[in-house]
Parts: structure tokens; sequence; C-alpha cells
């Protein structure tokens, strides 16, 4: 038998069975209390190299200037993703709490409603400070300030 294969035999005895009247119910309920466990992978085995760039990150010491458009936010945590034109693809981004003012909220809502609109399009400035992992891969944008 292959080891993903189960043969399972069940057994009635008595009047019901003599007659052959046993439905898919009976068999059912024959079934209750029989337990199996299965493994199922849910994602991505993680690394020694996964387990790093999670728990590893430096923070430049200036912020420096991002051009790029807003591709997701969320408006109840202030975060989201920016697509860094220097990149060429979207990083995460957080507003720094001096940025969530409604000036800086509005210029990152317009950004995405252009872009989602007509793609490319909503492109804005501001600056954000670079968080990096240990090889040195950005990881993620803390904008302190939204230029337009």
């Amino acid at each position: 038998m292959a080891l993903n294969q189960m043969e399972i035999s069940i057994s009635f005895s008595g009047e019901l069975s003599d007659a052959h009247e046993i439905d898919f119910y009976d068999v059912s309920q024959a079934l209750i209390g029989f337990q199996r466990s299965l493994e199922l992978p849910v994602g991505p085995v993680l690394t020694r190299e996964t387990y790093e760039y999670v728990l590893f990150t430096s923070r430049g010491d200036m912020p420096l200037d991002a051009e790029g458009r807003v591709s997701s936010y969320n408006m109840n945590t202030f975060k989201g993703r920016f697509f860094l034109n220097e990149e060429q693809r979207p990083i995460p981004f957080e507003l720094a709490s001096n940025t969530r003012d409604a000036r800086s909220v509005r210029i990152i809502t317009d950004s995405l409603a252009a872009n989602a609109q007509n793609y490319g399009a909503g492109m804005i400035k501001c600056q954000a400070f670079r968080e990096f992992s240990r090889t040195g891969r950005l990881k993620r944008l803390l904008i302190v300030e939204v230029l337009g």
C-alpha cells in the first residue's frame, strides 16, 4: 500500500447487515471517533537567512529623498507600500507620528487614487529614513516628510 493511501475495513453485525440495509449514515457514525493527524505546510520554510532578515534592521543616519507612487495605504495604521523608482519595487512604509497630519495623508491618498486609476500616475516625493536588512536590502521606509 502506498504511503498516501489508507485502507479502512468496517464490520457490521445484526439484522440490518444480514439484510444488506446499511446506509451511508450508519457508516459515517461508525467512523466517529476515528482520528488521524495530517501535517500540511502553510508557507515557506524559514531559513537562517529569513530569520536574520526579520531580526536585524539598521536605519540610515539621515532621511533621504524618495520618489515614487503609493500602491497601497491603510488609514488606520498609517502604513502602506510605496513603489520606489530607484528600487523598481514596492517598499513597505509608515508615516512617522509627526507626518500624520491632514495635508500629508491627503497627498498619500491622492497618489494612491491616481495610481489606481492610471498605473504609473501619482508620483510624489518625500523624505524618509531607510531601513535595511543585514545584507543591505531595503526593508522599509519611515516617512518623516511628504513633499508632494
